[in-house]
C-alpha cells in the first residue's frame, strides 16, 4: 500500500492523529509516504509522526527520497533529534578546537618532509631516502650540487623589481652541507657539558614481508634510530674532531671553546665526514640530524650571547637599540644556529638563564596572544566612556567628564612604573637612564591626550568633528556586524544589532584619536609644523587589533574638521587631499585587503550625519571625483548609510543629486597584486 501525500492527507498536513496512525503503519511496514507534492508540514505533526523512528530502519516507509530537499532536511534533523528510546544514545561527534587542529597540522607537515613519516622504526620503498624527504640532511663530505638542480628566484612579468641577476651567468658551484652546529654562551663556573645528538640512517635491505605474489621479497629502506652522547671539558681552544658512534665512526662531533669575560663561548658542531659509496649512496647520509646541549647535572648554565647594559661590557651608541635593551632585559639570545635553527629551553624561575640548548631543523615559536585594555578589567577604566554612539551625542560640555579616566588611569600607570625602577625585582640597575628616557615621552604622550580633551572642552568645532568622527565610525561598526550576520544566513535588522557591544571603542583607539586632536586642528602646531618637534605617531599592535579603526577614527575627524573650519592659512578646507593610505598589498592577506576596502569605503564615503540633524552634517559641499567613474563606486559602497539610494553631487554617476547630504570621497589608484593606493580626495 502506498499513500500518496497530500492526496490522502489533509493539504496543510496538521492532523495529529492522522500522523500518529501513519507512524504506526510505517513502523509495522503498512504504508509508504510520498512527500513530493507537499508544501507545508506543521512542526508538532512531523514530531509526532518521526518519534521513535529511524532512518535506517525506516527510511524505506518514511520516502524521505520522494521529499523536497528542503522537507527531506526538515524530516531527517526531525530523526536525529527523536531518536528510538531504546537505543543507546552515542555521542555527536565534535570538531576539535583550532588549536589542536594546527598541531596535528604541523605534525603531518613536518613528518612529510623532515620525517620519518612512519615512526622511527620505518620502512620506505622509495627509489632514494633524498628523494622522499626535502630537509634535515646531511650529505657525505665534498657533494657538490648540480647547478641545474638549483631553483632560481622567479618574479612576476613586468614586476618593476630592482637588482634582477643575469640570467646568461651560470650559477656558482656548491656543496651540499654536511655539517650543522649552534654556538652558545655557558657561565663561567662551569666545566663540562654534555652533548646528545640523534639523527637516522638508513640501510638498504630485503622487506620483513613477503607480498602476496611474489617470489621473494623487494628491497626497501630500513631506518635505523641513531643515538650518542658525549661530555665535552671547556678550557679555552678547539674541541678536537672525534668519532661518536661505534657503527658510523665517521660521523664526527667539533667546535672550540672561547673565554670572554664571565662566560664561556662554545661552538659545537655535527659533521658527517663519511665517504659517500658508489651503491647504496644514501646509506652515507644522515636523516632527521640533531642534537641538544645540556649541564650533566641538570643546571641552568646557559645565559645570553649578548650581555645587556652597561655591566656586560656592550656600548650601544643608539638610544633606541638602548631603549629595546632594556625592554627586552629577560629576553636572552642563548644560542644561533650554524646552517640550522636553535630552541632553547628557559628556566621558569629565571628568564635570564637556560636549561638546555638544541638544534631545529624546522624551527617553531609559539606568539602569545596579546589583547588591548578593557575597562571593564581596571577599576579606573570604568567610569570611561567607549560607546561611540553615547559620545556622537554628548554635548562639548560633557565630553571631558566622559573621557577623563583615560588620562588618569594612564597617569596612575606612569607613576607605578616609575616606582617599579628602584625595584630590585625589575632588574633595572643598569637602565636608569633609559628607564627615565622612557617614562619622559608617557609623560609627553599623556600630556598630549590632556591637550586633546582641553581642546574638546574649548572648541566647539573641534567638539561636533569629534561628534561626527564618532557617529560614522558607530555607523560604520554597526554596519559591518549587520554584513557579517546576514552573510552567515541571520535574519536581523540594524536596530536589533543597535547594542553598546557592537559601537564600542577600544582603549588604546580612543587615546590614538585623542593624542592627535590637538595637532590635526591648528595648522601650526609645533607637533606638526616644527622643523625639530614634528612627530609622526605610529600604532604597534597585531593584525586584527584595531589599527585600522584607530586611523579611520582620526581621518572622519579630519575631514569634518576641514569642512567645519572653512578657509584656513588662505586655503579652503572644501578642497585637496585630507587623507593619504597605501598599503602594500604583499603583505596582507586576502581577508585584510577585503577589512580594509571595507571600512575605508565606508567610514570615508559615506554620509554620517543623521537626516534629523543639521549640526551632523559638517559640509554643504561633497567631496567627489568626477574622474573615471570613481565616484559611483564609491558611492555603491556607501549606499547603506543613505537608506538605499545611492546619490551623487553633480549627477556623474547618473544618480540625482543631493549636494548637501553626500560625502563621498573617491578612491583611486590600482588594486592590482603590487600595490594599493588609496587617496581620500576633495573635490578639485
Amino acid at each position: 500500500m502506498t499513500i500518496r501525500a497530500p492526496f490522502h492527507l489533509p493539504a496543510s498536513f496538521e492532523d495529529l492523529e492522522l500522523a500518529e496512525y501513519l507512524r504506526v503503519q510505517i513502523v509495522t511496514g503498512a504504508v509508504t509516504l510520498d512527500w513530493s507534492a507537499v508544501t507545508h508540514i506543521d512542526p508538532l505533526t512531523v514530531e509526532r509522526l518521526l518519534q521513535g523512528l529511524d532512518e535506517a530502519s525506516h527510511g524505506e516507509g518514511l520516502g524521505l527520497d520522494t521529499a523536497l530537499p528542503l522537507f527531506a532536511a526538515t524530516l531527517r534533523l526531525g530523526l536525529m533529534l527523536h531518536p528510538p528510546a531504546h537505543e543507546e544514545q552515542l555521542p555527536l561527534l565534535r570538531p576539535p578546537p583550532p588549536a589542536q587542529l594546527r598541531d596535528e597540522l604541523e605534525d603531518a607537515l613536518l613528518r612529510d618532509l623532515l620525517g620519518p613519516a612512519a615512526g622511527p622504526d620505518e620502512e620506505l620503498h622509495e627509489r632514494h631516502v633524498r628523494d622522499r624527504y626535502l630537509v634535515g640532511t646531511l650529505a657525505p663530505k665534498y657533494q657538490r650540487i648540480n647547478p641545474e638542480e638549483q631553483d632560481t628566484l622567479e618574479v612576476e612579468e613586468g614586476a618593476d623589481e630592482d637588482g634582477l641577476t643575469d640570467q646568461s651567468a651560470p650559477p656558482p658551484d656548491s656543496l651540499f652541507p654536511s655539517s650543522l652546529g649552534l654556538s652558545c654562551a655557558v657561565s663561567s663556573e662551569v666545566t663540562r657539558i654534555r652533548v646528545t645528538a640523534r639523527w637516522g640512517r638508513y640501510a638498504r635491505r630485503p622487506a620483513a614481508q613477503l607480498p602476496e605474489g611474489a617470489d621473494r621479497p623487494p628491497l626497501i629502506w630500513k631506518r635505523i634510530p641513531m643515538q650518542a652522547t658525549t661530555d665535552v671539558s671547556l678550557a679555552p681552544g678547539p674541541i678536537l674532531p672525534h668519532s661518536i658512534h661505534s657503527e658510523q665512526p665517521q660521523v664526527l662531533l667539533r667546535g672550540v671553546v672561547r673565554r670572554l669575560d664571565n662566560r664561556w663561548l662554545v661552538s659545537i658542531f655535527l659533521v658527517n665526514n663519511q665517504q659517500e659509496p658508489e651503491e647504496r649512496r644514501d646509506e652515507a647520509w644522515l636523516f632527521q640530524p640533531e642534537f641538544e646541549v645540556s649541564d650533566p647535572h641538570g643546571r641552568a648554565i646557559f645565559v645570553s650571547r649578548t650581555l645587556k647594559g652597561p655591566s656586560g661590557g656592550v656600548s650601544r651608541p643608539d638610544e633606541e637599540l638602548r631603549g629595546m635593551d632594556m625592554l627586552y632585559r629577560d629576553r636572552c639570545e642563548f644560542a644561533v644556529g650554524h646552517g640550522v635553527a636553535v630552541h632553547a629551553e628557559v628556566d621558569p624561575n629565571d628568564p635570564r638563564f637556560a636549561r638546555q640548548v638544541s638544534t631545529r631543523i624546522v624551527p617553531a615559536h609559539e606568539v602569545p596572544l596579546q589583547d588591548s585594555r578593557h575597562s571593564k578589567h581596571h577599576p579606573r577604566l570604568e567610569p570611561l566612556v567607549l560607546d561611540m554612539r553615547e559620545l556622537a551625542e554628548a554635548p562639548r560640555a560633557e565630553l571631558g567628564a566622559k573621557l577623563r579616566a583615560l588620562p588618569d588611569a594612564y597617569a596612575a600607570w606612569i607613576r607605578r612604573e616609575r616606582a617599579r625602577i628602584a625595584d630590585q625585582g625589575a632588574r633595572l640597575g643598569d637602565f636608569q637612564t633609559e628607564a627615565h628616557r622612557n617614562l619622559a615621552a608617557c609623560e609627553a604622550a599623556l600630556g598630549r591626550i590632556r591637550d586633546g580633551l582641553a581642546l574638546l572642552s574649548a572648541d566647539e568645532k573641534a567638539a561636533e568633528a569629534f561628534r561626527f568622527a564618532n557617529r560614522a565610525m558607530y555607523l560604520q561598526r554597526l554596519r559591518t556586524v549587520f554584513s557579517e550576520r546576514r552573510r552567515r544566513g541571520d535574519e536581523v535588522t540594524i536596530e536589533a544589532l543597535d547594542r553598546p557591544e557592537h559601537r564600542t571603542w577600544r582603549v588604546f583607539q580612543l587615546a590614538f584619536i585623542l593624542l592627535n586632536l590637538d595637532s590635526t586642528t591648528s595648522l601650526h602646531h609645533p607637533h606638526r609644523s616644527d622643523p625639530e618637534h614634528a612627530v609622526a605617531d605610529l600604532l604597534w599592535f597585531p593584525t586584527g587589533g584595531g589599527k585600522t579603526e584607530a586611523y579611520l577614527g582620526i581621518a572622519a575627524y579630519v575631514m569634518a574638521l576641514r569642512r567645519l573650519q572653512g578657509v584656513v592659512a588662505g586655503r579652503s578646507g572644501e578642497q585637496g587631499v585630507a587623507v593619504l593610505m597605501r598599503y602594500n598589498l604583499r603583505l596582507l592577506t586576502l581577508q585584510q585587503f577585503g577589512f580594509i576596502i571595507e571600512d575605508e569605503s565606508r567610514a570615508c564615503g559615506c554620509e554620517c550625519g543623521s537626516p534629523r540633524s543639521p549640526q551632523a552634517r559638517p559640509s554643504r559641499t561633497p567631496a567627489c571625483s568626477r574622474n573615471s567613474g570613481s565616484c559611483a563606486r564609491a558611492a555603491s559602497a556607501t549606499s547603506w548609510a543613505t537608506s538605499g539610494r545611492t546619490r551623487c553631487c553633480s549627477g556623474c554617476c547618473g544618480a540625482s543629486g543631493r549636494p548637501e547630504r553626500t560625502i563621498i570621497n573617491a578612491l583611486h589608484g590600482r588594486l592590482g597584486y603590487r600595490r594599493h593606493r588609496l587617496l581620500v580626495r576633495g573635490k578639485r
